[in-house]
């Protein structure tokens, strides 16, 4: 983890965003290092196995068995203590997903991939996909509404604001209007939009919600962003490698939104090494730092970040 943190310092980032890659080992190892910055945690922060053999990240806020949502709010709500305790804002959450053939998006990323995304077989599996959620979705989303509901108390209590993120897959909560009905449904509360840059690119591109319309609706209630970009339809590449229209993203970012960027691991570190770079270049971040103090601090002593990105 030192290694990791001296590194990002390296290529010019600042603060850290934990994710549900961390086992609770290696989350310690981060957490030890002197004056590491963390923005934000992505819900569920750690990872474990659970008895039956799956992660914690398997069990959704949206799930019909009461036993399985019950796990995902508990793992969620040990994350929002974990984010009090090393001075995070926010803790992202991802609201769950429908039951929906996951085969047939998979069928429109194969035709997309083909050069078929205006033929009519696309269009056809298109309308299947939009047809089968209409059906099924609305419980799945009433269930993640009272999971929702019940973080929110939690969340209130430790001073900590949910982010509700939208997602790449079509059969995943919410939908566009669905974002609309829980963040009017939960007005005045601590939760706000967490955008996406990847995932609500590669849904427009299959010809669900333009991009711009996320980002420009939920303009008002965005408290953060992932920063990444798309090749085809493939997400977290670096920043300035794909294929996003990063001049509309930067038209529609607040001042305030925490500004994080989610690069895949395979990424070469030169195209890495250029991100900070590229979205300065762009007005994305400049001299935005998330306005926390480091509160976690040990012995290790890696490099000190830089005083910019």
């Amino acid at each position: 983890m030192a290694a990791f943190v001296r590194e990002a310092y390296e290529f010019g980032f600042t603060h850290f965003e934990l994710n549900s890659i961390l086992t609770p080992r290696t989350l310690a190892e981060l957490l030890a290092i002197d004056g590491i910055r963390i923005s934000s945690v992505h819900c569920p922060c750690p990872v474990i196995t659970l008895s039956d053999g799956k992660l914690s990240t398997h069990p959704q806020l949206s799930s019909l068995e009461k036993e399985t949502r019950s796990l995902a709010i508990e793992f969620a709500k040990q994350t929002i203590a974990l984010s009090t305790k090393i001075g995070a804002r926010a803790v992202i959450i991802h609201a769950g997903v429908a039951d929906v053939d996951f085969y047939l998006e998979r069928d429109m990323h194969t035709l997309y991939r083909k050069g078929k995304v205006s033929s009519d077989e696309f269009r056809e599996v298109q309308q299947k996909l939009i047809t089968e959620r209409s059906k099924k979705a609305q419980p799945y989303v009433e269930a993640a509404f009272e999971s929702i509901r019940e973080l929110l108390v939690c969340a209130s209590e430790n001073s900590i604001l949910l982010g509700l993120e939208n997602r790449v897959h079509y059969s995943e909560i919410p939908s566009f209007k669905e974002m609309q009905q829980l963040l009017m449904g939960f007005q005045g509360q601590p939760i706000g939009y967490w955008h996406d840059v990847g995932h609500a690119e590669i849904l427009a591109r299959l010809g669900f919600t333009p991009h711009r319309d996320w980002l420009s609706y939920f303009r008002d209630e965005m408290i953060g962003i992932h920063l990444h970009d798309v090749d085809v339809l493939r997400d977290h590449c670096a920043p300035g490698i794909g294929t996003v229209d990063w001049d509309m993203v930067a038209q529609n970012i607040p001042e305030n939104a925490i500004r994080v960027c989610e690069i895949g691991e395979w990424n070469k570190k030169k195209d890495i090494a250029q991100s900070v770079s590229f979205l300065m270049e762009k007005g994305i971040i400049g001299d935005y730092l998330p306005a926390h103090p480091p509160r976690y601090v040990s012995e290790a002593s890696p490099p000190q970040p830089p005083s910019q990105a």
